[in-house]
């Protein structure tokens, strides 16, 4: 696996939770960051639960919308852990669709992320393209 460019970068803030059932759970996000160089705000709804061997399986879908209306859509499913402390760290794998002239390469691509959470809810994420 070759990592290229990073694509996105943002920062931002859990928003809300939700118990789907005793053992998923549902969180909200709103972010501002850059995508290909594009400023815009994230909106994004993760489900997670606990694994036997304590990891998390999250599951993201969301919208990344930029300044001037032009969206890109993804999904993606990662693998991570929860601290002692409360934040999380998550890893894997994103992908995008879009009719967007801005963001049509983002139609081929497959993404890697990471999502690193504070105890305070304070989220930050970043792409890379996977080669």
């Amino acid at each position: 696996m070759v990592l290229g460019e990073q694509i996105y970068e943002s920062k931002g803030k859990k928003t809300g939770f939700r118990v789907l059932t005793e053992m998923k759970l549902e969180t909200s996000e709103q972010l501002q960051g850059k995508f290909y160089g594009i400023e815009g705000t994230e909106l994004s709804t993760i489900t997670s639960e606990p694994r036997s061997d304590g990891t998390l399986f999250g599951e993201v879908n969301g919208i990344f919308t930029a300044r001037d209306g032009q969206t890109v859509s993804y999904k993606g499913q990662g693998v991570g852990q929860r601290e002692s402390d409360g934040s999380i760290s998550l890893r894997g794998a994103v992908y995008y669709w879009t009719a967007s002239q801005n963001f049509a390469r983002s139609n081929r691509i497959v993404g890697v992320f990471e999502v690193e959470t504070d105890s305070a809810g304070n989220v930050v994420k970043k792409v890379w393209e996977w080669k």
